[in-house]
């Protein structure tokens, strides 16, 4: 996973980091957390894979990750990282589109209905 806050310098290190990653066979994921991170990602490394984050936004994780997704182009795979998931909340995200949900490992047993993982 590439954070595209970490790497989107206009220094060549983005563009050299996935190039690299998908040498060596991996999928490479571009974290973004906001459109303009998200279209300058599109511009430069046009990537497959895109981790929508809001941590940290004003408007809340949920609401930015569904405010990104929708200029995700279709196609590309949309996973989003948001801190306090509940049923509601996935069930809003895959309702809208989203191809996956990174939630904490303490918020796995209610999503899932059972115990949680032992880590």
């Amino acid at each position: 996973m590439l954070a595209f806050a970490a790497v989107g310098e206009e220094n060549g290190d983005l563009e050299r980091l996935y190039r690299s990653a998908l040498e060596l066979g991996l999928d490479c994921v571009v974290e973004v957390r906001n459109d303009a991170e998200l279209r300058r990602a599109l511009e430069r490394v046009d990537p497959e894979i895109f981790l929508l984050s809001g941590i940290g936004d004003d408007g809340g994780p949920l609401a930015q990750a569904l405010n990104l997704l929708q200029d995700v182009p279709a196609g590309k795979l949309a996973v989003a990282e948001v801190e306090a998931a509940g049923p509601a909340e996935v069930a809003e995200l895959e309702r809208a589109g989203m191809d996956g949900v990174i939630v904490p490992a303490g918020n796995v047993a209610e999503l899932a209905g059972g115990a949680e993982p032992r880590v």
